[in-house]
């Protein structure tokens, strides 16, 4: 995942890198090109997970999980840790909705997950889920 968003910002971090916020332009630069074993092995694991994912979702519309092991980091510089949704933007289609605050007033989210492709699915159950939890 941060290989391919470095790679993602590789033009603007090469032509425009003034004008990319610290904390991305910070992580992109922070890592380095992976060996080429472990880049084919990453993508042979994304592919393997791709293809296992409707079946862990048989019997399923959707998953609703948090978004984030917590709530929004204050200020711009982060969008907080990743861990609870990587994965899923890999092999799914997905929507984040506002699930609350937490203690410093800041936003908490709720993702709902579904097969890929199904993006129009995902999006009224995310309207549900929003109504559910209001």
């Amino acid at each position: 995942m941060n290989s391919e968003s470095a790679r993602a910002l590789g033009w603007e971090l090469a032509n425009h890198p003034s004008q990319i916020s610290e904390g991305p332009a910070r992580t992109a630069g922070l890592r380095p090109e992976p060996e080429p074993a472990a880049l084919e092995n990453a993508y042979a694991v994304f592919e393997t997970t791709q293809r296992a994912f409707p079946d862990a979702m048989d019997g399923l519309d959707v998953l609703v999980t948090p978004s984030a092991p917590g709530e929004a980091p204050k200020g711009l510089e982060w969008t907080g840790d990743p861990a609870f949704n990587f994965i899923w933007t890999a092999c799914t289609s997905l929507c984040h909705r506002p699930a609350g605050t937490g203690p410093t007033a800041c936003r908490s989210a709720s993702q709902i997950v579904g097969r890929q492709g199904e993006d129009r699915a995902v999006l009224a159950w995310a309207r549900w889920v929003e109504a559910a939890i209001g």
